[in-house]
């Protein structure tokens, strides 16, 4: 099996050194294709549940001999947005699809976006005002001299630099309309004549 081949164990062989049964073997092989995908995949087991803040699991081992077991979703709000487009794109056809596929791609839900961060200059673009507000999330206006401090650190374009005095703009905005403690997810994802930057904050106090 592919688990076999990549050395990395399987949930129904999980199952069988504890002596457990399985819920579900179709359920059982959606699982071990993440962990041979090598994705993040928790196992919970009675009075030994340790969540870790810095790790976003995209699947979970539950072992427990009770019946019914009530779960519940939380979607925390910890993606903070960069958007930068070129004047007059519209709300549906572009901004609102591109931040679907941003968010898609990476397997994220946009329940978890905290805020959406553009320049100054895009401070009345209609198109990013209107899907902020479609999206209930707050819009956060960085200005220029801001980004200017930070640019250095992303690659940038000088033609960009030439038409509004800095090289680049959704990834300085999503890193500095964020706590500054995290990762970028997406660095720029280009859709359409816009760009998408997915900065995920951490929430640890280190």
């Amino acid at each position: 099996t592919s688990s076999d081949v990549t050395g990395k164990i399987a949930v129904d062989t999980i199952s069988q050194k504890i002596q457990g049964e399985l819920e579900s073997l179709e359920k059982a092989k959606n699982v071990t294709s993440l962990i041979v995908d090598g994705k993040e995949v928790n196992i919970l087991l009675p009075k030994n549940v340790k969540f870790n803040s810095d790790v976003n699991e995209e699947g979970v081992i539950l072992v427990s001999n009770r019946e019914k077991i009530e779960t519940v979703r939380i979607y925390p709000k910890n993606l903070i947005l960069g958007i930068g487009c070129r004047r007059g794109i519209e709300t549906e056809e572009v901004i609102m699809e591109g931040i679907k596929k941003a968010m898609e791609v990476h397997n994220l839900s946009i329940k978890s976006i905290k805020k959406i961060a553009t320049v100054d200059l895009k401070a009345d673009e209609a198109g990013i005002i209107e899907s902020s507000k479609l999206l209930k999330k707050e819009l956060v206006i960085i200005s220029r001299e801001n980004i200017k401090k930070v640019e250095d650190r992303f690659e940038g374009s000088e033609f960009v630099k030439k038409q509004i005095g800095v090289s680049c703009v959704s990834e300085p905005c999503a890193l500095l309309a964020s706590n500054g403690k995290g990762k970028f997810i997406e660095n720029k994802f280009i859709y359409n004549g816009m760009t998408v930057s997915i900065y995920e904050e951490s929430f640890n106090d280190e």
